[in-house]
């Protein structure tokens, strides 16, 4: 209908190869189904390779190493907080019933 503001045409996509090989496309066509082929075999030539990505991802005691590393960083900032709260005269050890 009739609009005061014109709208704008959604921007199309147009491609147009400037080369096109239909050998390189059969070749690779061909890659596609033998990789396919040999993917469904469990003992295909890729399988080792799987298997040792999965085992290089998975850390044995990632998250106990973690865990230390947090309690570490935590005492060494406390330490630091302990020296200059002293440092400062913030803590009078002095003063404490002890």
């Amino acid at each position: 209908m009739f609009s005061i503001f014109r709208q704008r045409r959604p921007r199309t996509f147009d491609y147009s190869p400037r080369y096109y090989d239909p050998r390189a496309e059969e070749r690779q066509e061909r890659r596609v189904r033998f990789a396919a082929r040999n993917d469904d075999e469990p003992d295909g030539p890729h399988a080792e390779f799987r298997q040792r990505m999965r085992h290089g991802w998975a850390r044995a005691g990632g998250e106990r190493a973690s865990t230390m590393r947090l309690v570490m960083i935590m005492g060494v900032v406390c330490v630091i907080l302990f020296f200059l709260i002293r440092a400062f005269g913030l803590l009078d050890l002095s003063k404490w019933p002890i």
